[in-house]
């Protein structure tokens, strides 16, 4: 595929391509979302340790007793001290949900009933479950309600574990390395073509939600980079594509000739965050261990968090945008985005501090209903 479309001689830098196309079925609500037990539940209670610490481990405790259910309308998680902590994001007591130990990441499912900790540990309201296999590492949970995760294997062979007891499924996706992402309806799946081992700018693609029908999104000639897809509320996606040292935020309405440019910007990039709950609320941190004029966080939409500039988040990452348009951001010791430092809320013009020495956290929320199914767009040729 990528021999023929190379062979296509493009007069813009950027060139969307609409059509007509077979749609795949929603397999996020075809079958039922319930279950009475996760399999594989493990609870452990504190125990003096014999051997070395595992590269990933995630357990309950008499202290740490697991995320229970959502009583609210949205809370906070973060991890700091090899705990996972949450709280209420209006306010209140926080309480520990598990010991864990890996890497710096945190990502719940769109039902709030599970929870991913770096690329092995899953969490449901029963306990510790074991469904991500030695040989892969989980990217991203499936969309709406997070029935599955997608993983990919050292190899670059992408699939989907289930965590309602189906077999696993290799997804024939056509590139290796790269970002994947479900769209919030869970019936397709956008990729970035993104290899070291190819000088060829990368694409911006649309597969269905078993991997096949893989048809373009955006051919970029001339990005070096394609990287943090994040779909809107409305089912746009947002990404940047790098150009040198020039970075571009880019929103495409998926069947739309047009590719919205929301910011041109230079510096090094932490995390692009979109808000399930609102069209227009997106958010980028700039941060790494830069000079620190090019940190500062930009929203496209601060109707709901006011002026960020002057609160103690203004050279934060941003984590999450809570139910109410508040945004939860971190903010790195140094401004290195590999160490902890203090995690905030931003909501009119004010940032509430929320807990320190914080590696990662995530927000925990029931999202919404999704919007319709990505519109019928023409296949890549073979």
């Amino acid at each position: 595929m990528l021999a023929v479309r190379r062979s296509i001689a493009l007069a813009v830098t950027v060139l969307l391509v609409t059509g007509a196309c077979s749609s795949g079925d929603d397999d996020e609500t075809a079958a039922t979302t319930t279950t009475t037990e996760a399999p594989g539940t493990t609870t452990t209670e504190d125990r003096p340790s014999t051997t070395e610490p595992a590269v990933e481990s995630l357990s309950l405790t008499a202290e740490c007793t697991g995320i229970g259910t959502l009583d609210g309308d949205a809370e906070i998680s973060w991890l700091s001290g090899g705990r996972i902590w949450t709280a209420p994001a209006s306010g209140g007591e926080e309480r520990c949900v598990a010991r864990y130990a890996g890497p710096s990441m945190l990502q719940w499912g769109g039902a709030a009933d599970r929870l991913l900790a770096g690329t092995h540990s899953v969490l449901v309201e029963s306990g510790v479950i074991d469904v991500v296999p030695d040989h892969v590492d989980a990217l991203a949970w499936s969309r709406p309600s997070g029935r599955a995760l997608l993983a990919r294997d050292a190899e670059g062979a992408t699939s989907k574990l289930s965590l309602v007891g189906e077999p696993p499924l290799d997804l024939q996706l056509p590139f290796t390395e790269g970002e994947v992402l479900y769209h919030p309806a869970g019936t397709a799946i956008a990729l970035v073509s993104d290899t070291e081992a190819s000088s060829a700018p990368p694409d911006l693609l649309l597969a269905d939600n078993r991997g096949e029908d893989v048809r373009w999104l955006v051919t970029n000639e001339s990005a070096d980079d394609i990287d943090h897809l994040a779909f809107t509320a409305d089912g746009a996606l947002v990404f940047t594509a790098r150009h040198g040292d020039d970075l571009h935020v880019h929103r495409l309405v998926l069947g739309s000739s047009t590719v919205e440019n929301l910011l041109a910007t230079t510096g090094v990039l932490g995390s692009l965050v979109t808000s399930p709950y609102d069209d227009e609320l997106v958010a980028l941190g700039r941060t790494g261990c830069t000079d620190t004029a090019s940190q500062e966080l930009w929203l496209h939409d601060a109707s709901t968090t006011g002026d960020v500039a002057a609160t103690d988040a203004a050279m934060g990452d941003p984590v999450g945008w809570l139910p109410d348009g508040g945004l939860v951001v971190l903010v790195h010791d140094d401004g290195c985005d590999d160490q902890p430092g203090d995690l905030f809320v931003v909501r009119d013009g004010t940032a509430t501090l929320v807990a320190a020495d914080v590696e990662a956290a995530a927000v925990r929320s029931q999202l919404p209903p999704p919007p319709p199914p990505p519109p019928e767009i023409e296949a890549a040729p073979a």
